[in-house]
């Protein structure tokens, strides 16, 4: 089990490309300023950026992984 800490902003499918590029503006810009790496490494992270297709793939992927780990542990689906 290889477990990474990490959250992305969520829109609606029905959200407008020009929309989404602009939170990834933002985002990207949050990202890099200094304040912001500080207090990630107060927590042992690094901020890390995607693209929102790099992150809906990443999303995709450790949904089917988590899927798995709790096929696994027996865990019923709800």
């Amino acid at each position: 089990m290889d477990l990474i800490a990490w959250w992305a902003p969520h829109v609606p499918s029905a959200t407008p490309v020009n929309v989404i590029n602009q939170i990834n503006q933002w985002f990207a810009q949050i990202l890099n300023l200094p304040d912001t790496s500080e207090f990630l490494k107060k927590f042992g992270m690094d901020p890390f950026f995607l693209t929102p297709d790099e992150a809906q793939a990443l999303f995709i992927k450790e949904e089917k992984a988590w899927a798995e780990y709790v096929k696994l542990a027996k865990i019923e689906p709800q």
